[in-house]
C-alpha cells in the first residue's frame, strides 16, 4: 500500500447493482477509481483498483461490494444427478484451491483494518515501507502521529520522550551497522549484502504477518443465493450446508450463524458460480446522511451524474419531495447552488429535517410553489432534475397524465440554452413525455403508448433535444431517466 492509503498491486472486487445501474456502476468505478479489467453482467460489475478501501466504499451507485474470491464458469449438471453427487461436485469446484481462500481472508482482514482505523494503516504502512533502521521507522511514527492528531498541544515531556527515542534509534543502528561491518573503518565496496540483509529481513517480516493474519481464527457463515438447473438439484440450506462444511474441514474455520466475523456469500446460476467476501456490514445504498428515504438513492445519484452539473450551477428539483435527488447531487458537488419546490408542507418539512441531517442547509434552499408556476425567470436555471410522483409511497393530488404538458412547459422555461433537463418517470408517463417531444410527422402509432389523455403542449417543446434514455429498477415498478438539452432561446 502506498502513503496515501491506496494499495501497490490491484485488489479483484465486484459489486452489486440495481437493473439498469450497471452501466452508471462502470462509469464511477473507472473515473473515481482509476479501475482496470472493468466488466459487467447483468446485476453485477467487475473490477480491480488500487484504490484504498475508505475510497471504494463512497461508491455511489453500487448496492453492495465485494472481495472477489473466485469467479468461475456455471457448474453443468445431468438431469438425474442426485443431490449428494451436486453437493460434491460443487465443493470440488469452489473449495479445491484452499491457498487462495487463505489469501482471500489475510486480504479481508486488512481492509476491515483500513476501514476501523485507516490513520492506524497509514502508520504501520509507513512503517514497513521505511525499514532500513529503527531511527527512521520512529522518525515516520512520530511525522505520520503529529498530522494525524491535527495539531493537539505541544508538550514539552512529549518531545523529551520522542527525541529520545530517535537518539536510541539512531545508537541502536550505528550498533547494528557496526556488528555487520558497517562501521568508521568498514570496506564499503560489497554494498549488496546489506541490501540482501534488508531484503531477507523484509520478507521475513511481512511473512510473520502474513502467517499470523492466516492463523486467527475465522468464524463464518454462508450466505448464497441460487437459480438455475443447480437450485433443482439443491435448495439453498442444502447449497449453504455443504459449503459450510467443506470450508470448515479444509480451513479449519468455525461455523457461527448468529455474529460471524466473515460473511460468504455466494451467487451460484446458470451463467457464473461466484463467491466474494462483503466488505461493509450495511449496503453502500444506505446513505447516513439520509433520514427519511424517498427515491432510491442511487438512481437520485444516477439522475444528478447525468445533469452535467459544473461548479457555480444553479439546479433546481421543482418536485422535491423530501429532497433525496437534492442531497445526493450535493454530496458529489461542492461548489453549486440548489433550489428545491414543493407545493406539499409535509414533504417540506421532512426535506428540512433531511437537509439538517445531511449538512446540506447552506448550499440547498427549499420554496413552497407550484410547479407548475415556478417563481424564476426565464433562462435563469443550469439543470432541472425531477422525479414525478407517482406511486402509493408518493402519492400526490396531481394528475400526472393531464398536467404533464404544463410542467415540461415551465421546466423548459426555466432552463437556459445548454442546460440540461432530467426526468424520471413510468413508463406510461414515459410514453407520453415521447409523444409530446416528438413532431407528429415523426411518430410510429406502434411505438407510442396509447392512452385515455390526448393532452395538448401549452407551447412547443422542439427546444427540448433528447439525449438518452436508461430504464433502471425501482423495487417493484421499473422507471425511465430521460435526459433532454434545451438548444434554443424561448420565442
Amino acid at each position: 500500500m502506498s502513503l496515501n492509503g491506496d494499495h501497490t498491486l490491484p485488489v479483484r472486487y465486484f459489486c452489486t447493482a440495481g437493473s439498469g445501474m450497471e452501466r452508471f456502476l462502470v462509469d464511477e468505478v473507472k473515473m473515481k477509481l482509476e479501475a482496470e479489467d472493468v466488466c459487467q453482467l447483468a446485476g453485477k460489475v467487475f473490477f480491480s483498483s488500487r484504490a484504498g478501501i475508505t475510497r471504494i466504499v463512497q461508491l455511489k451507485s453500487a448496492e453492495r461490494i465485494f472481495l472477489l474470491v473466485k469467479h468461475e464458469p456455471p457448474l453443468t449438471l445431468a438431469a438425474e444427478t442426485n443431490p449428494a453427487s451436486a453437493a460434491s461436485a460443487l465443493k470440488s469446484r469452489l473449495l479445491a484451491e484452499t491457498e487462495r481462500w487463505k489469501t482471500a481472508v489475510v486480504t479481508w482482514r486488512i481492509l476491515q483494518r483500513e476501514l476501523s482505523d485507516p490513520h492506524q494503516k497509514i502508520t504501520a504502512t509507513k512503517e514497513e515501507v521505511l525499514s532500513g533502521g529503527e531511527a527512521q521507522r520512529l522518525e515516520v511514527r512520530a511525522g505520520v502521529e503529529e498530522r494525524v492528531r491535527g495539531g493537539e498541544g505541544d508538550e514539552p515531556e512529549r518531545k523529551r520522550r520522542r527525541r529520545d527515542e530517535l537518539d536510541d534509534g539512531r545508537n541502536k543502528t550505528k550498533e547494528g551497522r557496526e556488528n555487520i561491518g558497517l562501521g568508521k573503518d568498514t570496506d564499503h565496496s560489497a554494498p549488496g549484502r546489506v541490501v540482501d540483509r534488508c531484503t531477507e529481513e523484509s520478507s521475513e517480516r511481512k511473512g510473520r504477518a502474513q502467517t499470523a493474519l492466516q492463523s486467527e481464527e475465522v468464524s463464518f457463515r454462508i450466505s448464497c443465493k441460487c437459480s438455475g438447473s443447480l437450485s433443482r438439484c439443491l435448495s439453498v440450506q442444502e447449497i449453504s450446508r455443504a459449503l459450510g462444511c467443506g470450508l470448515s474441514r479444509a480451513l479449519d474455520w468455525k461455523v457461527d450463524l448468529k455474529k460471524p466475523q466473515l460473511e460468504v456469500s455466494a451467487y451460484l446460476s446458470d451463467d457464473l458460480c461466484l463467491l466474494g467476501f462483503p466488505l461493509t456490514r450495511l449496503p453502500l445504498a444506505s446513505r447516513s446522511y439520509i433520514r427519511t428515504t424517498g427515491l432510491r438513492s442511487t438512481v437520485a445519484w444516477a439522475m444528478g451524474s447525468l445533469a452535467a452539473i459544473q461548479p457555480g450551477c444553479l439546479v433546481v428539483d421543482p418536485m422535491c419531495g423530501v429532497g433525496t435527488v437534492l442531497i445526493e447531487a450535493a454530496q458529489e458537488h461542492q461548489d453549486v447552488q440548489f433550489l428545491g419546490v414543493d407545493i406539499d408542507d409535509g414533504q417540506l418539512l421532512k426535506a428540512s429535517e433531511n437537509l439538517a441531517f445531511a449538512g446540506s442547509g447552506n448550499r440547498i434552499h427549499l420554496l413552497k410553489a407550484s410547479s407548475m408556476a415556478l417563481p424564476l425567470s426565464s433562462c435563469s436555471v443550469d439543470a432541472v432534475i425531477c422525479d414525478l410522483p407517482f406511486g402509493r409511497k408518493f402519492s400526490t393530488k396531481t394528475a400526472m397524465m393531464a398536467d404533464l404538458p404544463l410542467l415540461l412547459v415551465e421546466m423548459e422555461r426555466i432552463l437556459r440554452v445548454g442546460g440540461h433537463l432530467v426526468v424520471l418517470l413510468t413508463p406510461q408517463l414515459s410514453c407520453l413525455l415521447k409523444k409530446l417531444l416528438t413532431p407528429p410527422s415523426q411518430l410510429d402509432p406502434r411505438g407510442v403508448c396509447s392512452s385515455s389523455v390526448q393532452p395538448t403542449p401549452a407551447a412547443p417543446l422542439s427546444r427540448l433535444e433528447h439525449q438518452e434514455t436508461h430504464r433502471v429498477s425501482l423495487g417493484s415498478i421499473d422507471g425511465l431517466i430521460h435526459k433532454y438539452l434545451k438548444t434554443e432561446p424561448d420565442l
